[in-house]
Protein backbone atom coordinates (compact mmCIF):
# COMPACT_ATOMS: atom_id res chain seq x y z
CA UNK A 1 0.00 0.00 0.00
CA UNK A 2 1.13 3.57 -0.95
CA UNK A 3 2.02 5.32 2.36
CA UNK A 4 0.31 8.19 1.52
CA UNK A 5 -2.37 5.92 0.83
CA UNK A 6 -1.97 3.95 4.24
CA UNK A 7 -2.08 7.71 5.99
CA UNK A 8 -5.75 8.39 4.45
CA UNK A 9 -6.93 5.34 5.81
CA UNK A 10 -5.63 5.69 9.15
CA UNK A 11 -7.45 9.42 9.08
CA UNK A 12 -10.56 7.79 8.09
CA UNK A 13 -10.28 5.03 10.84
CA UNK A 14 -10.26 7.66 13.45
CA UNK A 15 -14.00 8.23 14.59
CA UNK A 16 -14.60 11.77 16.07
CA UNK A 17 -15.11 10.66 19.25
CA UNK A 18 -11.80 8.76 19.53
CA UNK A 19 -8.44 11.25 20.78
CA UNK A 20 -5.85 9.11 20.17
CA UNK A 21 -4.16 10.26 16.95
CA UNK A 22 -0.58 8.80 17.98
CA UNK A 23 -0.73 6.31 15.15
CA UNK A 24 -1.49 8.97 12.50
CA UNK A 25 1.02 11.30 13.91
CA UNK A 26 3.63 8.31 14.05
CA UNK A 27 2.78 7.80 9.78
CA UNK A 28 2.58 11.11 9.13
CA UNK A 29 6.23 11.28 10.39
CA UNK A 30 7.59 8.13 8.84
CA UNK A 31 6.17 9.52 5.57
CA UNK A 32 8.18 12.97 5.91
CA UNK A 33 11.34 10.90 6.68
CA UNK A 34 11.25 7.86 4.44
CA UNK A 35 9.87 9.35 1.14
CA UNK A 36 8.87 6.60 -1.71
CA UNK A 37 9.29 7.42 -4.90
CA UNK A 38 5.79 6.58 -5.50
CA UNK A 39 4.72 9.29 -2.55
CA UNK A 40 2.63 12.28 -3.70
CA UNK A 41 4.29 15.27 -1.17
CA UNK A 42 1.45 17.15 -1.62
CA UNK A 43 -1.02 14.64 -0.44
CA UNK A 44 0.76 14.74 3.01
CA UNK A 45 0.96 18.38 3.07
CA UNK A 46 -2.57 18.31 2.56
CA UNK A 47 -3.54 15.88 5.38
CA UNK A 48 -1.36 18.34 7.70
CA UNK A 49 -3.26 21.17 6.54
CA UNK A 50 -7.04 19.53 7.95
CA UNK A 51 -7.97 22.06 10.83
CA UNK A 52 -10.72 19.98 11.99
CA UNK A 53 -7.87 17.03 12.70
CA UNK A 54 -5.18 19.14 14.39
CA UNK A 55 -7.70 21.57 16.37
CA UNK A 56 -8.83 18.23 18.03
CA UNK A 57 -5.33 17.09 19.01
CA UNK A 58 -4.59 17.84 22.70
CA UNK A 59 -1.64 20.33 23.42
CA UNK A 60 1.46 17.96 22.97
CA UNK A 61 0.28 16.47 20.19
CA UNK A 62 -0.77 19.73 18.37
CA UNK A 63 3.38 20.68 19.08
CA UNK A 64 4.20 17.29 17.03
CA UNK A 65 2.20 18.31 14.49
CA UNK A 66 3.51 21.78 13.90
CA UNK A 67 6.97 20.11 14.11
CA UNK A 68 5.89 18.10 11.26
CA UNK A 69 4.48 21.09 9.27
CA UNK A 70 8.05 22.53 10.32
CA UNK A 71 9.55 19.29 8.51
CA UNK A 72 7.31 19.20 5.53
CA UNK A 73 7.88 22.89 4.90
CA UNK A 74 4.31 24.46 5.93
CA UNK A 75 6.16 27.04 8.44
CA UNK A 76 3.14 29.36 8.20
CA UNK A 77 0.81 26.87 8.98
CA UNK A 78 3.64 25.41 11.63
CA UNK A 79 3.23 29.27 13.07
CA UNK A 80 -0.84 29.37 12.95
CA UNK A 81 -0.75 25.78 14.88
CA UNK A 82 1.21 27.60 17.49
CA UNK A 83 -0.81 30.54 17.43
CA UNK A 84 -3.83 28.39 18.24
CA UNK A 85 -2.33 26.48 20.73
CA UNK A 86 -1.09 29.24 22.80
CA UNK A 87 -4.37 30.79 22.46
CA UNK A 88 -6.41 27.54 23.63
CA UNK A 89 -4.06 26.26 26.16
CA UNK A 90 -2.39 29.51 27.62
CA UNK A 91 -0.80 27.71 30.90
CA UNK A 92 0.91 24.94 27.87
CA UNK A 93 4.62 26.81 28.55
CA UNK A 94 6.09 24.47 25.73
CA UNK A 95 3.78 25.59 23.05
CA UNK A 96 4.59 29.08 23.64
CA UNK A 97 8.29 28.80 23.91
CA UNK A 98 8.25 26.57 20.71
CA UNK A 99 6.30 29.78 18.67
CA UNK A 100 9.04 32.05 20.57
CA UNK A 101 11.95 30.17 18.94
CA UNK A 102 9.73 29.57 15.43
CA UNK A 103 9.28 33.03 15.22
CA UNK A 104 13.11 34.00 16.28
CA UNK A 105 14.05 31.28 13.62
CA UNK A 106 12.98 32.79 10.73
CA UNK A 107 13.19 36.70 11.95
CA UNK A 108 9.58 37.12 12.33
CA UNK A 109 8.43 40.55 13.38
CA UNK A 110 6.01 41.26 16.63
CA UNK A 111 3.62 42.68 13.45
CA UNK A 112 3.77 39.03 11.75
CA UNK A 113 1.84 37.24 15.36
CA UNK A 114 -1.39 36.41 14.96
CA UNK A 115 -3.86 39.48 16.82
CA UNK A 116 -5.66 36.26 18.60
CA UNK A 117 -2.24 35.87 20.34
CA UNK A 118 -2.47 36.41 24.08
CA UNK A 119 0.64 37.77 24.59
CA UNK A 120 2.89 40.68 23.29
CA UNK A 121 6.85 39.58 22.83
CA UNK A 122 7.82 42.97 24.91
CA UNK A 123 5.35 42.59 27.64
CA UNK A 124 5.95 41.51 30.73
CA UNK A 125 4.31 38.56 31.08
CA UNK A 126 5.14 37.24 27.81
CA UNK A 127 7.71 34.50 27.72
CA UNK A 128 11.58 35.64 27.78
CA UNK A 129 13.10 35.02 24.43
CA UNK A 130 15.27 32.64 23.50
CA UNK A 131 19.25 32.87 24.55
CA UNK A 132 21.50 32.44 21.51
CA UNK A 133 22.28 29.36 22.82
CA UNK A 134 18.33 28.18 22.58
CA UNK A 135 18.16 29.78 19.17
CA UNK A 136 20.95 27.83 17.95
CA UNK A 137 19.15 24.28 20.01
CA UNK A 138 16.12 25.17 18.01
CA UNK A 139 17.19 25.64 14.86
CA UNK A 140 19.65 22.09 14.81
CA UNK A 141 16.80 20.23 13.82
CA UNK A 142 16.95 22.43 10.46
CA UNK A 143 20.75 22.03 10.18
CA UNK A 144 20.83 18.61 10.18
CA UNK A 145 18.07 18.47 7.59
CA UNK A 146 19.96 20.60 5.18
CA UNK A 147 23.20 19.13 6.27
CA UNK A 148 21.79 15.85 5.30
CA UNK A 149 20.66 17.14 2.17
CA UNK A 150 24.11 18.51 1.45
CA UNK A 151 25.70 15.40 1.90
CA UNK A 152 23.54 13.39 -0.20
CA UNK A 153 24.00 15.93 -2.80
CA UNK A 154 27.36 15.48 -2.70
CA UNK A 155 27.19 11.60 -2.65
CA UNK A 156 25.26 11.77 -5.97
CA UNK A 157 27.08 14.06 -7.64
CA UNK A 158 30.70 12.17 -7.06
CA UNK A 159 28.76 8.49 -7.42
CA UNK A 160 27.22 9.64 -10.82
CA UNK A 161 26.39 7.12 -13.50
CA UNK A 162 24.21 6.67 -16.25
CA UNK A 163 21.49 9.19 -16.25
CA UNK A 164 17.82 7.87 -17.31
CA UNK A 165 18.55 4.68 -16.11
CA UNK A 166 20.00 3.22 -12.62
CA UNK A 167 19.63 -0.55 -11.09
CA UNK A 168 18.07 -2.26 -8.14
CA UNK A 169 19.23 -5.41 -6.73
CA UNK A 170 16.96 -8.13 -5.28
CA UNK A 171 17.57 -11.23 -3.61
CA UNK A 172 16.30 -15.02 -2.98
CA UNK A 173 18.10 -16.26 -0.04
CA UNK A 174 16.04 -19.49 -0.48
CA UNK A 175 17.45 -20.13 -3.78
CA UNK A 176 20.99 -17.92 -2.98
CA UNK A 177 20.73 -16.03 -5.85
CA UNK A 178 20.63 -12.23 -6.16
CA UNK A 179 20.55 -9.63 -9.27
CA UNK A 180 19.87 -6.66 -11.04
CA UNK A 181 16.57 -5.10 -12.68
CA UNK A 182 17.12 -1.58 -14.73
CA UNK A 183 15.30 1.45 -13.52
CA UNK A 184 14.30 3.30 -16.28
CA UNK A 185 14.16 6.87 -14.65
CA UNK A 186 16.50 9.51 -13.07
CA UNK A 187 17.89 8.77 -9.49
CA UNK A 188 16.78 11.39 -7.14
CA UNK A 189 17.91 11.85 -3.35
CA UNK A 190 14.73 10.05 -2.05
CA UNK A 191 16.61 7.06 -3.91
CA UNK A 192 19.47 7.59 -2.15
CA UNK A 193 18.07 7.98 1.17
CA UNK A 194 16.06 4.60 0.30
CA UNK A 195 19.38 3.28 -0.55
CA UNK A 196 21.49 5.11 2.64
CA UNK A 197 18.42 3.41 5.45
CA UNK A 198 18.61 0.13 4.05
CA UNK A 199 15.26 0.08 2.44
CA UNK A 200 15.95 -0.84 -1.06
CA UNK A 201 19.60 -1.21 -2.46
CA UNK A 202 20.92 0.27 -5.72
CA UNK A 203 23.64 0.24 -8.65
CA UNK A 204 24.66 2.56 -11.09
CA UNK A 205 25.61 1.97 -14.69
CA UNK A 206 28.89 3.51 -14.90
CA UNK A 207 28.92 4.37 -18.57
CA UNK A 208 26.59 7.98 -19.38
CA UNK A 209 24.44 8.17 -22.83
CA UNK A 210 27.52 8.96 -24.43
CA UNK A 211 29.82 6.61 -23.37
CA UNK A 212 31.74 8.78 -20.75
CA UNK A 213 32.09 8.29 -17.13
CA UNK A 214 32.46 10.38 -14.35
CA UNK A 215 34.27 7.42 -11.92
CA UNK A 216 35.47 4.02 -12.19
CA UNK A 217 36.45 1.10 -10.06
CA UNK A 218 38.86 -1.70 -9.48
CA UNK A 219 37.00 -4.23 -7.97
CA UNK A 220 38.90 -6.56 -5.39
CA UNK A 221 37.25 -9.66 -5.17
CA UNK A 222 38.30 -12.54 -2.73
CA UNK A 223 38.63 -15.74 -4.85
CA UNK A 224 35.65 -18.49 -3.69
CA UNK A 225 38.18 -20.83 -2.39
CA UNK A 226 39.10 -18.28 0.04
CA UNK A 227 35.35 -17.47 1.13
CA UNK A 228 33.42 -20.68 0.50
CA UNK A 229 33.40 -22.98 3.19
CA UNK A 230 35.90 -23.47 5.92
CA UNK A 231 39.37 -22.32 4.68
CA UNK A 232 42.60 -23.87 6.05
CA UNK A 233 45.29 -21.46 8.57
CA UNK A 234 47.60 -21.31 5.30
CA UNK A 235 44.62 -20.18 3.53
CA UNK A 236 43.98 -17.04 6.08
CA UNK A 237 47.29 -16.25 6.26
CA UNK A 238 47.54 -15.54 2.55
CA UNK A 239 44.23 -13.87 2.99
CA UNK A 240 45.76 -11.31 5.21
CA UNK A 241 48.95 -10.60 3.49
CA UNK A 242 47.65 -10.44 0.21
CA UNK A 243 44.74 -7.52 1.52
CA UNK A 244 47.57 -5.73 3.17
CA UNK A 245 50.02 -5.60 0.61
CA UNK A 246 47.27 -4.88 -2.48
CA UNK A 247 45.78 -1.96 -0.41
CA UNK A 248 48.97 -0.32 0.45
CA UNK A 249 50.45 -1.18 -3.59
CA UNK A 250 47.15 -0.01 -5.45
CA UNK A 251 47.31 3.21 -3.47
CA UNK A 252 50.82 3.96 -4.16
CA UNK A 253 50.52 3.05 -7.46
CA UNK A 254 47.59 5.72 -8.32
CA UNK A 255 49.01 8.44 -5.54
CA UNK A 256 52.11 8.14 -7.99
CA UNK A 257 49.73 8.35 -11.04
CA UNK A 258 48.17 11.47 -9.19
CA UNK A 259 44.62 9.97 -7.90
CA UNK A 260 43.88 8.42 -4.93
CA UNK A 261 41.14 6.19 -4.71
CA UNK A 262 38.42 6.04 -2.12
CA UNK A 263 38.27 2.45 -0.29
CA UNK A 264 35.19 0.56 0.21
CA UNK A 265 34.48 -2.63 1.84
CA UNK A 266 31.57 -4.06 -0.55
CA UNK A 267 29.98 -5.90 2.24
CA UNK A 268 29.72 -8.93 0.20
CA UNK A 269 32.99 -10.36 -0.93
CA UNK A 270 35.89 -7.95 -1.82
CA UNK A 271 36.77 -4.42 -2.05
CA UNK A 272 35.96 -1.45 -4.41
CA UNK A 273 38.71 1.21 -4.96
CA UNK A 274 37.01 4.50 -6.39
CA UNK A 275 38.06 6.81 -8.38
CA UNK A 276 36.83 9.97 -9.36
CA UNK A 277 36.98 12.71 -11.84
CA UNK A 278 35.75 16.21 -12.10
CA UNK A 279 34.01 16.17 -15.40
CA UNK A 280 33.21 13.38 -17.59
CA UNK A 281 35.82 11.55 -19.12
CA UNK A 282 35.98 8.81 -22.47
CA UNK A 283 35.47 5.57 -20.92
CA UNK A 284 37.99 4.08 -23.10
CA UNK A 285 40.57 6.64 -20.90
CA UNK A 286 39.42 5.14 -17.60
CA UNK A 287 39.51 1.63 -18.55
CA UNK A 288 43.12 1.98 -19.69
CA UNK A 289 44.42 3.67 -17.42
CA UNK A 290 42.89 1.78 -14.09
CA UNK A 291 44.28 -1.49 -15.72
CA UNK A 292 47.96 0.21 -15.27
CA UNK A 293 47.33 0.67 -12.13
CA UNK A 294 45.72 -3.05 -11.42
CA UNK A 295 47.74 -5.65 -13.57
CA UNK A 296 51.19 -5.08 -11.85
CA UNK A 297 49.52 -6.11 -8.45
CA UNK A 298 46.55 -8.70 -9.92
CA UNK A 299 49.57 -11.09 -11.60
CA UNK A 300 51.48 -11.43 -7.73
CA UNK A 301 47.85 -12.25 -5.60
CA UNK A 302 46.06 -15.64 -6.07
CA UNK A 303 43.19 -14.92 -2.98
CA UNK A 304 41.96 -11.82 -4.58
CA UNK A 305 40.92 -11.54 -8.00
CA UNK A 306 40.97 -7.60 -9.49
CA UNK A 307 38.33 -6.07 -12.32
CA UNK A 308 38.77 -2.76 -14.07
CA UNK A 309 35.18 -0.90 -14.09
CA UNK A 310 34.04 0.19 -16.88
CA UNK A 311 34.78 -2.52 -18.61
CA UNK A 312 33.23 -1.26 -21.98
CA UNK A 313 35.39 1.24 -24.21
CA UNK A 314 31.83 2.17 -25.46
CA UNK A 315 27.95 1.55 -25.31
CA UNK A 316 27.05 -0.75 -27.93
CA UNK A 317 23.62 -0.46 -29.36
CA UNK A 318 21.24 -1.81 -26.43
CA UNK A 319 23.79 -2.65 -24.30
CA UNK A 320 24.24 -0.39 -20.80
CA UNK A 321 27.66 -1.66 -19.54
CA UNK A 322 28.19 -3.50 -16.61
CA UNK A 323 26.88 -1.77 -13.17
CA UNK A 324 28.78 -1.32 -9.31
CA UNK A 325 26.45 -1.45 -5.85
CA UNK A 326 26.37 1.97 -4.73
CA UNK A 327 28.32 2.24 -1.42
CA UNK A 328 26.95 2.36 1.81
CA UNK A 329 24.12 0.17 1.49
CA UNK A 330 23.20 -3.09 2.50
CA UNK A 331 23.70 -5.93 0.07
CA UNK A 332 20.08 -8.07 -0.33
CA UNK A 333 21.85 -11.40 -0.11
CA UNK A 334 23.87 -11.17 2.98
CA UNK A 335 22.65 -8.01 5.00
CA UNK A 336 25.62 -6.49 5.20
CA UNK A 337 26.60 -2.70 4.86
CA UNK A 338 29.69 -1.26 3.16
CA UNK A 339 31.87 1.50 4.81
CA UNK A 340 34.56 3.23 3.56
CA UNK A 341 37.47 1.82 5.48
CA UNK A 342 39.77 4.96 6.18
CA UNK A 343 36.81 6.62 7.90
CA UNK A 344 37.60 5.57 11.48
CA UNK A 345 33.66 5.51 12.52
CA UNK A 346 30.94 3.52 10.82
CA UNK A 347 27.95 5.75 11.23
CA UNK A 348 26.36 6.62 8.72
CA UNK A 349 26.50 10.18 8.98
CA UNK A 350 30.51 10.19 9.67
CA UNK A 351 30.63 8.13 6.46
CA UNK A 352 28.97 10.34 4.48
CA UNK A 353 31.16 13.08 5.66
CA UNK A 354 33.98 11.59 4.71
CA UNK A 355 33.21 12.21 1.35
CA UNK A 356 33.95 15.80 1.67
CA UNK A 357 37.72 14.52 2.01
CA UNK A 358 37.42 13.06 -1.42
CA UNK A 359 39.10 15.35 -4.30
CA UNK A 360 37.96 14.17 -7.77
CA UNK A 361 40.93 14.51 -9.79
CA UNK A 362 41.43 16.08 -13.55
CA UNK A 363 40.77 14.14 -16.78
CA UNK A 364 44.37 15.24 -18.02
CA UNK A 365 46.19 12.62 -15.63
CA UNK A 366 44.77 9.86 -18.03
CA UNK A 367 47.19 11.37 -20.73
CA UNK A 368 48.85 8.10 -21.90
CA UNK A 369 51.79 9.57 -22.72
CA UNK A 370 52.15 10.86 -18.92
CA UNK A 371 50.80 7.68 -17.32
CA UNK A 372 53.00 5.53 -19.24
CA UNK A 373 56.26 7.63 -18.16
CA UNK A 374 55.15 7.63 -14.65
CA UNK A 375 54.36 3.93 -14.64
CA UNK A 376 58.14 3.38 -15.99
CA UNK A 377 59.15 5.77 -12.92
CA UNK A 378 57.27 3.27 -10.63
CA UNK A 379 58.96 -0.03 -12.04
CA UNK A 380 62.44 1.90 -11.82
CA UNK A 381 62.48 4.52 -8.80
CA UNK A 382 61.52 4.58 -5.42
CA UNK A 383 58.07 5.56 -4.91
CA UNK A 384 57.85 8.61 -2.34
CA UNK A 385 54.19 9.57 -0.84
CA UNK A 386 53.12 11.40 1.92
CA UNK A 387 51.99 8.11 3.82
CA UNK A 388 54.81 5.87 3.20
CA UNK A 389 57.58 8.75 3.53
CA UNK A 390 58.98 8.14 6.96
CA UNK A 391 59.35 4.21 5.89
CA UNK A 392 61.07 5.25 2.34
CA UNK A 393 63.36 7.73 4.58
CA UNK A 394 64.28 5.35 8.13
CA UNK A 395 63.71 2.08 6.62
CA UNK A 396 64.96 1.99 2.87
CA UNK A 397 65.31 -1.50 2.91
CA UNK A 398 62.06 -2.64 4.13
CA UNK A 399 60.62 0.25 1.71
CA UNK A 400 61.86 -1.40 -1.56
CA UNK A 401 61.36 -5.41 0.04
CA UNK A 402 58.12 -4.53 0.05
CA UNK A 403 57.99 -2.71 -2.82
CA UNK A 404 59.96 -4.69 -5.35
CA UNK A 405 59.29 -8.23 -4.22
CA UNK A 406 55.37 -9.30 -3.72
CA UNK A 407 55.88 -12.12 -1.32
CA UNK A 408 58.13 -10.55 1.19
CA UNK A 409 56.47 -7.45 0.80
CA UNK A 410 53.18 -8.82 1.82
CA UNK A 411 54.83 -10.39 4.82
CA UNK A 412 56.11 -7.10 5.63
CA UNK A 413 52.68 -5.88 5.18
CA UNK A 414 50.75 -7.50 7.86
CA UNK A 415 54.05 -7.27 10.33
CA UNK A 416 53.48 -3.11 9.78
CA UNK A 417 49.62 -3.69 10.96
CA UNK A 418 50.21 -5.04 13.82
CA UNK A 419 49.20 -8.47 12.84
CA UNK A 420 51.45 -11.30 14.63
CA UNK A 421 53.32 -13.22 12.36
CA UNK A 422 53.50 -17.14 12.04
CA UNK A 423 56.47 -19.35 11.90
CA UNK A 424 57.19 -19.32 8.35
CA UNK A 425 56.62 -15.50 7.89
CA UNK A 426 58.98 -15.42 10.95
CA UNK A 427 61.24 -17.59 9.76
CA UNK A 428 61.51 -15.60 5.86
CA UNK A 429 62.01 -12.23 7.99
CA UNK A 430 64.75 -13.75 9.67
CA UNK A 431 66.36 -15.46 7.04
CA UNK A 432 66.60 -12.55 4.37
CA UNK A 433 66.56 -9.36 6.20
CA UNK A 434 68.70 -10.97 9.39
CA UNK A 435 71.51 -10.84 6.38
CA UNK A 436 71.24 -7.12 6.25
CA UNK A 437 74.25 -4.84 8.05
CA UNK A 438 71.03 -2.65 10.04
CA UNK A 439 69.42 -6.02 10.38
CA UNK A 440 68.63 -5.98 14.47
CA UNK A 441 67.04 -2.58 13.56
CA UNK A 442 65.14 -3.47 11.05
CA UNK A 443 63.50 -6.38 12.72
CA UNK A 444 63.02 -5.01 15.69
CA UNK A 445 60.81 -2.66 13.83
CA UNK A 446 58.86 -5.00 11.96
CA UNK A 447 58.15 -7.17 15.24
CA UNK A 448 57.71 -4.36 17.63
CA UNK A 449 53.80 -3.91 17.00
CA UNK A 450 53.09 -6.91 17.12
CA UNK A 451 51.26 -8.39 19.99
CA UNK A 452 53.23 -11.15 20.94
CA UNK A 453 56.38 -9.03 20.45
CA UNK A 454 59.03 -10.34 22.91
CA UNK A 455 62.46 -8.07 22.29
CA UNK A 456 64.34 -10.24 24.39
CA UNK A 457 63.10 -13.62 22.44
CA UNK A 458 63.78 -11.46 18.91
CA UNK A 459 67.89 -11.22 20.28
CA UNK A 460 67.92 -14.63 20.68
CA UNK A 461 66.78 -15.30 17.59
CA UNK A 462 68.78 -12.98 15.63
CA UNK A 463 71.52 -14.44 17.45
CA UNK A 464 70.80 -17.80 16.03
CA UNK A 465 70.81 -16.44 12.07
CA UNK A 466 73.06 -18.50 10.13
CA UNK A 467 73.84 -19.64 6.71
CA UNK A 468 72.74 -17.69 3.61
CA UNK A 469 69.59 -15.80 3.28
CA UNK A 470 66.90 -17.99 1.84
CA UNK A 471 66.41 -18.27 -1.85
CA UNK A 472 63.58 -17.34 -4.14
CA UNK A 473 61.76 -20.75 -4.45
CA UNK A 474 62.21 -21.56 -1.12
CA UNK A 475 59.98 -18.39 0.10
CA UNK A 476 57.67 -19.30 -2.30
CA UNK A 477 57.06 -22.69 -1.44
CA UNK A 478 56.84 -21.02 2.10
CA UNK A 479 54.22 -19.03 1.57
CA UNK A 480 52.18 -21.05 -1.22
CA UNK A 481 53.25 -18.18 -3.28
CA UNK A 482 52.24 -18.89 -7.34
CA UNK A 483 53.32 -15.54 -8.70
CA UNK A 484 56.05 -15.24 -11.34
CA UNK A 485 60.08 -15.21 -10.34
CA UNK A 486 61.49 -11.88 -10.31
CA UNK A 487 63.84 -11.25 -13.43
CA UNK A 488 67.12 -10.97 -10.94
CA UNK A 489 70.34 -12.47 -12.05
CA UNK A 490 72.72 -14.45 -9.20
CA UNK A 491 74.96 -12.98 -6.58
CA UNK A 492 78.34 -14.13 -5.37
CA UNK A 493 76.71 -16.35 -3.00
CA UNK A 494 75.66 -18.32 -6.25
CA UNK A 495 71.95 -18.24 -6.08
CA UNK A 496 69.07 -15.81 -6.19
CA UNK A 497 67.19 -14.42 -3.26
CA UNK A 498 65.39 -11.46 -2.44
CA UNK A 499 68.46 -9.00 -1.06
CA UNK A 500 69.30 -8.98 -4.43
CA UNK A 501 67.14 -5.99 -4.92
CA UNK A 502 68.81 -3.77 -2.50
CA UNK A 503 71.69 -1.77 -2.99
CA UNK A 504 72.97 -2.26 0.74
CA UNK A 505 73.35 -5.71 -0.24
CA UNK A 506 74.90 -4.84 -3.02
CA UNK A 507 77.19 -3.03 -1.12
CA UNK A 508 78.56 -5.99 1.74
CA UNK A 509 82.15 -6.75 0.50
CA UNK A 510 82.08 -10.32 2.14
CA UNK A 511 78.72 -11.98 1.69
CA UNK A 512 78.15 -14.81 4.53
CA UNK A 513 76.59 -15.14 7.88
CA UNK A 514 75.96 -12.31 10.35
CA UNK A 515 78.19 -11.75 13.24
CA UNK A 516 77.16 -12.31 16.48
CA UNK A 517 75.00 -9.87 18.17
CA UNK A 518 77.75 -8.10 20.22
CA UNK A 519 78.98 -4.81 20.13
CA UNK A 520 82.62 -4.81 18.10
CA UNK A 521 82.60 -0.73 17.12
CA UNK A 522 80.76 2.52 16.90
CA UNK A 523 78.55 1.31 14.20
CA UNK A 524 77.03 -1.36 15.71
CA UNK A 525 76.53 0.26 19.41
CA UNK A 526 74.63 2.58 17.32
CA UNK A 527 72.63 0.26 15.57
CA UNK A 528 71.77 -1.33 18.94
CA UNK A 529 70.72 1.53 20.61
CA UNK A 530 68.10 2.10 17.43
CA UNK A 531 66.68 -0.79 18.30
CA UNK A 532 66.96 0.01 21.40
CA UNK A 533 64.29 3.03 20.72
CA UNK A 534 62.27 1.17 18.57
CA UNK A 535 61.67 -1.30 21.45
CA UNK A 536 60.68 2.04 23.96
CA UNK A 537 58.33 3.44 21.39
CA UNK A 538 56.37 0.20 20.89
CA UNK A 539 55.45 0.54 25.29
CA UNK A 540 55.10 4.20 25.32
CA UNK A 541 52.49 4.30 22.76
Amino acid sequence: MQPTLLIKNTLEAIEPSKTDYSLLLKRLKSSLLHSQEDLDSSSTNAILKKRDVWQKLDPTQMAEWAALCQMAGEVELALEIYSYLAQTYPDFEKGQSEYIELLTLFNKKESDLSPQLPFSLSSPSAPSAPSAAEAEAASLPFETMIRKKELMELYLNLFSGREDIFARQWADKNENKSGYVPVRYSMTLAHIEEHLNGLKTYGIYLLKSDSKVKCGVIDADINPEYRTGKITADQKNTLYREKSWMISRIFEISKQLGIKPLLEYSGHKGYHFWYFFNQPVDASKVKAFLTRVAEPVNRDIKAFHLEVFPKQDRLTEKGLGNLVKLPLGIHRKNGKPSFFMECAKKDLESQLFFLKKVEPASPNILDSGLAAAKQEQINNQVILHPRMAAIAKDYPEIYDLERLCPPIGQVIAIGREGKNLNTREEKIILQTIGFLPRAKHLIHYLMAPCSEYNPHLVDFKIGKIAGTPLGCKKIHSLLGFQGDFCPLKPDSTGYIHPLIHLKSWQEIAEKKSPKAMRVENLQDALENMKAAIVQLQRFLV
